[in-house]
């Protein structure tokens, strides 16, 4: 059955006295007025990438949105492979944006969507930033996986993946033979496409349990990071549901250039120049 909030909250108070064992640590991750607090959690193994950081919470008698200290809007957190970290060239242009809305017939007559809400919150966070020409935004829905590997060769430095994931770290998009079928990428396909172009800065996947690793496999997220030298991936580690994916993404982008949450591109406004 599914999990209650207070189980999610003792799971959370767990994790908390786990990172943050005495006092003087606990006070320290408590932000003061007006300040930021960044948690990164680094490591080479998979396995430690799959505990649910998220729900980090620092008292179970607290209500949910003060005990959870992500819904702390100044704490914020990242997962990091420290063998891949490199040092990306700044830029001195717009971010370029290519959202990819993947949806093969068949899949979606199986487990239907609404792929237009995601496109609507994107565009609605992003609208001030393509007004002012700090951001470019294109929309791709042709997914088979020789039309993306075209299309990423233009070079984007933001790419955001919308539609339906499978466990494995596999995305479904449509097949090249049969447009309204769909194929099962799995991560070296994945990985391969991305490699034989430009690498973007950040790679959005909002599909089901992208972030989640098996017992022998990586999470999709992971390998991505991993094999892409250090590229920024955002994933989900359980599965989502379709108003809830579509809040998250309008919040991460709506902050994207707040310094919130401290990836890689969060920084690249202030380096550009840009007021």
């Amino acid at each position: 059955g599914e999990i209650s909030q207070k189980e999610l909250q003792h799971l959370g108070h767990h994790i908390f006295l786990a990172l943050f064992p005495d006092e003087d640590r606990q006070r320290k991750i408590l932000p003061s007025e007006g300040e930021r607090v960044l948690i990164v959690i680094e490591s080479e193994l998979s396995k430690v990438h799959n505990i649910p950081f998220e729900l980090i919470c620092q008292n179970v008698g607290l209500p949910p949105e003060v005990g959870f200290l992500l819904k702390n809007p100044n704490v914020s957190l990242i997962r990091s492979v420290p063998a891949v970290r490199v040092d990306r060239p700044t830029l001195r242009r717009p971010l370029k944006v290519l959202f990819v809305l993947s949806q093969p017939l068949k899949i979606m007559e199986e487990s239907p969507i609404d792929p237009l809400r995601e496109v609507r919150r994107v565009k609605e966070a992003l609208k001030e930033y393509i007004d002012r020409g700090w951001v470019e935004l294109k929309i791709e829905v042709k997914a088979s996986l020789q039309h993306l590997r075209n299309r990423l060769k233009e070079g984007y430095d933001i790419v955001h993946f919308s539609g339906h994931g499978g466990k494995g770290g596999f995305l479904y998009l449509e097949s090249d033979e049969e447009p309204e079928n769909y194929h099962g990428a799995g991560p070296e396909e994945i990985a391969t496409i991305f490699r034989e172009s430009p690498l973007p800065y950040l790679i959005y996947i909002d599909a089901c349990e992208t972030s989640k690793s098996g017992t022998f496999l990586p999470s999709l997220t992971f390998k991505l990071h991993r094999e892409l030298g250090g590229v920024a991936v955002v994933g989900n580690i359980s599965e989502i549901t379709d108003r809830g994916a579509t809040e998250s993404v309008k919040t991460f982008y709506s902050r994207l250039f707040e310094g919130y949450p401290h990836l890689m591109v969060s920084a690249l406004r202030t380096k550009a120049g840009y007021p």
